[in-house]
């Protein structure tokens, strides 16, 4: 994602559920005068992200925020690039993970209900209709066993991992 964009200057870009913040800073890091915006519904996150951020030198605009609250959505702007490695994981599939992996991920970060996987790409889509510019792209870790398809109008291009797996999802009008 970064050398596609490498070139571009003063990105707007917002990252949705952010964590440690690793995602962001990365971006600011290597993407010249990007201005970003990460948010997750976790205050405890946002600290952590702030203090990652801050030790990195990286100017990045935390906000703890509940994406999924759309009567929110008006207070975020208009972006060039949206990120999310939302939660992707069915609780069904919670007995099959590693435990390293649950050690260290809180629930919050990793599951999503049994009947709608896709919420957070739906709902990350649905936002972008309106706070993408144009020419703009989302971006979105996801799941090797399951991936959404289509999500009109978007065009949905899959990418694989550096073990030849699906993991990541670009979406684009």
């Amino acid at each position: 994602m970064i050398t596609e964009h490498s070139m571009k200057q003063g990105l707007h870009i917002l990252e949705i559920g952010t964590g440690s913040g690793c995602i962001p800073i990365s971006l600011y890091l290597n993407l010249d005068s990007a201005h970003i915006t990460a948010v997750d519904i976790s205050s405890a996150a946002i600290d952590v992200a702030q203090r990652n951020a801050d030790r990195l030198g990286a100017a990045i605009e935390f906000s703890v925020f509940d994406f999924l609250d759309e009567s929110r959505w008006h207070e975020l702007g208009q972006y060039d690039i949206i990120v999310s490695n939302p939660p992707y994981i069915p609780r069904a599939r919670a007995n099959e993970m590693q435990s390293r992996v649950k050690s260290y991920e809180p629930d919050l970060a990793l599951f999503v209900e049994d009947e709608d996987p896709f919420l957070f790409y739906k709902k990350t889509l649905s936002f972008a209709q309106s706070h993408l510019k144009s020419g703009g792209v989302v971006y979105f870790e996801t799941s090797q066993y399951e991936q959404l398809e289509v999500f009109e109008p978007f065009v949905l291009t899959s990418k694989k991992d550096m073990s030849g797996n699906v993991r990541f999802l670009k979406a684009g009008f």
